[in-house]
């Protein structure tokens, strides 16, 4: 009575703001353990958007997407007890609703061709539009990625979740969920190319809340599905409730499931006999002794000669292996996940050339003091799990320890065992045999590779080669707004910053590339006696590349319904370590603009940016166009000044009144009296209506302003100045009168 009463407590939560909401686990848990069907009907709820909304992509036809969709919840609730990470129940529905929907789709084209009406399925009204001739492999491609990014997709894209609550449920940092988001949709992006050219990231994102939306699940489809999935799981019959087709469906699904996984079972049982016949032994530590014979494994990894289907991937997946890799947190033994500092201790590196791999510990290894195994590997992406084999000689002998591995950019790990292949990353009490290892690309070796790519420009070999030394860049130099000085200026400096800083805008691509690396270097700052912090490549990279463009990358986002800030966000690209997943849209921004503008000239770069959005920006063009002396920056400002004040509708605000007073300056630095009527006109407006006395930087505003009339000549300037105080400044307070005469005596020295 005690647990009945518990779970109705904790299912009311649910109902209450702030109550604490029941998950996924629970619910499977107690749909199991006392046949609830209130809390199967809660999952259906949850995910049926998501599964109707996948049935409807395949599909293209309602009353199909709903029988699909039903007979989907009935294999959950027939394999609810085979889920091992029931907090992931929406990745698993969305597997089976992609079976299922394939299923009832070839069933339709089996029925049409009998009945010599194989033409064009039919069609609801579901809305095309550009998108829809990817439709049917958006599922399928994201099916192939990894849990970890597939999982965020799903959650995020298509259950429409918010990215705290996906971190919550799947437990990990929001920070790390943001970031395989956007690594997810860079990935299912590539995959997606094959299809449809020029994708990007944000385009897939774009794309999966527009038309791989959740569909709207008809409550009485909620309550019915339910009850005849809670009969179903039973044994009972669901007659009155669903048609028979959606019950043989889901038989035939189950049965599917059920063949699949016998025949992997079977595979294993049969390579583990021949691995078994071939004779391997245990070594102590890290590899087994082979008693005679070439393994098995090792001719089937090496492949035919002959077969470029399968020697192509094998050949570019062992060009990703190239370069030196670091032991990093997530390996195991015995089930015990490695604690950091032993890996620390361990000290391992695995280092592949060619189909060659040293591997390097500080430990001691039976049979080789020196802690160091060199011999060959052999790799085979085309199997699942992917596949490896790692041959070299210890005490006299040929050893082969056999793996599976997972290779994900800059991460790989794999699972290494002596007797017999292992069938999943993990490791477990029961199995010495067993060791999972993951590693970390060493630092820069990932832009080391880069450099040696064939395709590139000398220039971008070069780039790439000084991206690598990044890391150990230290600067500790403060500038007034706080920030590291990461340029010495120097012509003839060798540091990296410098020399990509002197190869100038060409070097854009490669930069903004890197901005995805968030590598700590060795700088370390204080912020004058504030929080020490510790700065990432990306971060550097993102200063050198406003330092070159001339400018920042600002991205704007505009606030989500109901939220209590109804302004825009503004994030800058100096922020860019602020907003993890953000670098994707930066590296976008920042090529629309390289290719826009590569072959201008520095001048006409700066004028176009006196329009742009971000206000610093324009500032920054001012001051440049001024201390160039730019003719060409003068029209321009004057155009801008003119067109600021001749706008009626013009919002006035100190910072309308700071840009205007740095476009008469710069006008004065330019010193072409040509510009004079503009300046006149600037500080004819800062004077009027008092708006000199508006804010704390106003008489700095104003007094720059009158600045610009003395540089193109002007007279009398300190007394037009002194006037203005004396008809206006008599409402100041005295500290405020004080400061105005502080600026007045700086003017008298001009």
């Amino acid at each position: 009575m005690l647990t009945k009463l518990s779970k109705v407590i904790r299912c009311l939560g649910r109902a209450i703001p702030g109550g604490s909401a029941i998950t996924d686990g629970e619910l499977v848990d107690s749909f199991l353990s006392d046949h609830d069907e209130a809390a199967f009907a809660e999952l259906v709820r949850r995910h049926g958007p998501m599964v109707l909304g996948l049935c409807r992509r395949i599909l293209r036809d309602g009353h199909d997407a709903q029988d699909a969709f039903q007979a989907t919840f009935f294999v959950l609730a027939r394999k609810a007890a085979s889920i091992t990470r029931r907090e992931t129940v929406g990745g698993w529905l969305h597997g089976v609703a992609y079976k299922t929907a394939l299923k009832t789709r070839a069933s339709k084209c089996q029925r049409l061709k009998k009945e010599r009406q194989a033409g064009e399925m039919p069609r609801d009204t579901l809305g095309a539009n550009n998108w829809e001739e990817l439709l049917p492999v958006l599922d399928q491609e994201l099916g192939r990625l990894p849990d970890k990014y597939r999982l965020p997709i799903i959650l995020c894209d298509l259950e429409g979740k918010s990215r705290k609550q996906t971190a919550e449920q799947l437990k990990c940092p929001e920070g790390t969920l943001s970031g395989r988001l956007a690594r997810a949709r860079v990935m299912l992006a590539r995959r997606l190319s094959r299809f449809r050219s020029g994708l990007s990231g944000g385009a897939v994102a774009l794309a999966l809340s527009s038309n791989a939306a959740p569909a709207c699940v008809p409550v009485p489809l909620i309550g019915v599905t339910a009850k005849a999935a809670s009969a179903f799981a039973s044994g009972q019959a669901a007659f009155g409730l669903v048609s028979g087709k959606i019950a043989a469906l889901a038989e035939g699904v189950l049965k599917a499931m059920l063949l699949s996984k016998l025949k992997a079972a079977t595979f294993l049982l049969v390579l583990g006999a021949l691995l078994a016949g071939s004779g391997i032994l245990t070594v102590h530590g890290l590899a087994g002794q082979q008693r005679g014979g070439t393994p098995i494994a090792t001719k089937i990894l090496a492949g035919e000669k002959n077969q470029k289907d399968k020697a192509e991937p094998v050949a570019l997946e062992l060009k990703e292996f190239q370069g030196t890799w670091l032991a990093a947190p997530g390996g195991s033994y015995l089930g015990v996940i490695t604690p950091a500092e032993q890996i620390k201790q361990a000290g391992h590196t695995f280092a592949v050339s060619g189909n060659q791999f040293t591997w390097k510990t500080a430990l001691h290894i039976d049979g080789n003091e020196d802690g160091v195994l060199q011999g060959s590997i052999r790799i085979d992406p085309n199997k699942k799990p992917k596949t490896m084999d790692l041959t070299f000689k210890l005490e006299g002998k040929t050893v082969t320890g056999l793996c599976i591995y997972e290779l994900d950019g800059d991460t790989l790990k794999f699972c290494f065992a002596n007797a017999a292949r292992p069938r999943e990353f993990k490791t477990t009490k029961e199995n010495p045999d067993l060791r999972l290892y993951v590693w970390k690309r060493a630092l820069g070796e990932r832009w080391s590779r880069a450099s040696r790519r064939q395709d590139l420009s000398e220039k971008a070999k070069a780039a790439y080669e000084q991206i690598a030394k990044l890391h150990l860049c230290a600067f500790s130099q403060m500038d007034h707004r706080g920030s590291i000085a990461i340029l010495s200026w120097k012509k003839d400096s060798a540091e990296p910053m410098d020399i990509l800083y002197r190869m100038g805008l060409d070097v854009l691509p490669q930069l903004a590339e890197a901005l995805d690396d968030d590598t700590p270097s060795k700088t370390i700052t204080d912020n004058r006696g504030r929080q020490k912090k510790v700065w990432q490549v990306n971060e550097l990279v993102a200063r050198l590349i406003i330092e070159i463009a001339g400018r920042d990358f600002v991205l704007t986002t505009e606030p989500k319904l109901g939220a209590l800030c109804t302004e825009p966000k503004v994030l800058t690209l100096r922020e860019l370590a602020s907003q993890p997943g953000s670098e994707t849209d930066f590296q976008k921004a920042i090529l629309d603009w390289y290719a826009k503008f590569r072959e201008k000239t520095p001048t006409e770069r700066r004028i176009a940016d006196l329009n742009d959005s971000w206000f610093r920006n324009r500032f920054d063009a001012a001051q440049w166009l001024g201390e160039n002396k730019s003719a060409a920056g003068r029209l321009a400002l004057v155009r801008r000044v003119d067109s600021m004040l001749d706008d009626k509708k013009l919002e006035e605000s100190t910072l309308v009144y700071s840009e205007l007073s740095t476009y008469a300056s710069a006008l004065g630095k330019i010193g072409d009296k040509a510009g004079l009527p503009q300046v006149r006109r600037v500080c004819r407006f800062l004077a009027a209506e008092r708006r000199w006395t508006y804010g704390s930087s106003s008489f700095y505003t104003l007094f720059e302003a009158y600045h610009g009339l003395v540089l193109l000549g002007e007279k009398n300037i300190v007394r037009e100045l002194q006037v203005l105080f004396e008809n206006d400044g008599n409402e100041l307070d005295e500290a405020r009168q004080m400061e105005f005469q502080e600026h007045l005596d700086k003017a008298r020295r001009w």
